[in-house]
C-alpha cells in the first residue's frame, strides 16, 4: 500500500528548515515493513510511504507527522532574524 502526503508551509525557508530537521530521522522508521522517502518542493514537504500493511503505515505516518509538527513549532520559536 502506498501513501503520498503533501504538507504546505508558508514559505520555502520554513519548509527547508523543517526538512533539514527531520531528514536525520529517515533511518528511524518505526518498522522495517515501511519505506519512507521525503522531498522538499518549494514551500512543500512531500512524504512518500510504501508499506506492507495498515498498522505499519499508520505507525510511520504518525511518527513523521509528529516530527514535522515538532520541527515546525521549533521554527516558530526561533525569534527574529
Amino acid at each position: 500500500m502506498r501513501c503520498r502526503i503533501t504538507i504546505p508551509f508558508l514559505d520555502h525557508r520554513t519548509a527547508e528548515s523543517v526538512f533539514g530537521a527531520v531528514l536525520p530521522e529517515m533511518g528511524a522508521v518505526p518498522s522495517t515493513r515501511t519505506r519512507v522517502d521525503m522531498e522538499r518542493k518549494g514551500n512543500e514537504i512531500v512524504l512518500l510511504l510504501d508499506s506492507a500493511d495498515v498498522s505499519s503505515m499508520r505507525a510511520a505516518i504518525n511518527s513523521y507527522l509528529r516530527w514535522l509538527l515538532l520541527a515546525r513549532r521549533l521554527t516558530e520559536c526561533g525569534g527574529d532574524d
